[in-house]
């Protein structure tokens, strides 16, 4: 007896595949170039957008405080407080906003202009964008001192600028990480005590 070889089952392999194998090679090797140049243009365009924003956070007050505040606290919605989670965005988020807020905002850069500067002076950012070669771009970022009316007065020490806004943003970041764990805890607190409201109710209700 003889067994005939089983057919495949057509039935089982996706429309898409059996769509694909009826398109000629040559369409197939078309859209193949095609769809890898829309790649590279969304790269390219994805680039071009990055570095427009990181030339906006570094030129407009208040721009990289908030963005990075939001998404601090939105990586801070899943965590409990302290947790070795929270720990560890409370050491990144510091460092990371303490290197990309270099303009900061009036109010985060009170403090260090009543402590380290004259009367008159403010804290400011100037961005340097250069081209060294055809589709390279560098963004070169220094804090500077500047009057009243936005004109340089001289270079302040970049690295001071860091530790100040490294131990501003521990600050607030650690008052943001106490308040959650906090508000978890209560949380917590009041569906625990909830079944027992409840059961109390229960007995008090059962008792003649």
């Amino acid at each position: 007896m003889t067994t005939s070889p089983e057919a495949p089952n057509t039935s089982k392999t996706p429309m898409a595949r059996r769509l694909l194998k009826k398109v000629p090679p040559q369409i197939r090797i078309i859209f193949g170039v095609l769809g890898l140049l829309l790649i590279f243009g969304l790269f390219s365009l994805g680039m071009q957008l990055f570095m427009l924003l990181v030339v906006v956070m570094s030129e407009v007050p208040w721009v990289a405080s908030g963005i990075l505040l939001g998404i601090f606290l939105i990586l801070l919605l899943p965590s409990k407080g302290w947790t070795v989670f929270g720990t560890l965005l409370f050491i990144v988020g510091a460092i990371v906003s303490a290197i990309a807020d270099v303009p900061g905002n009036p109010i985060y850069n009170a403090p260090f202009e009543a402590l380290f500067l004259n009367e008159g002076e403010y804290l400011s950012a100037s961005v340097i964008i250069e081209h060294p070669t055809q589709g390279e771009t560098a963004v070169t970022r220094d804090n500077i001192i500047v009057d009243a009316e936005g004109n340089e007065l001289r270079d302040i020490n970049d690295f001071l600028t860091f530790l100040y806004r490294l131990v501003l943003y521990s600050v607030i970041y650690g008052v943001l990480i106490t308040l959650r764990g906090f508000l978890a805890k209560m949380k917590t607190t009041s569906t625990s005590a909830s079944p027992r409201k409840k059961g109390n109710d229960e007995a008090h209700l059962k008792t003649p």
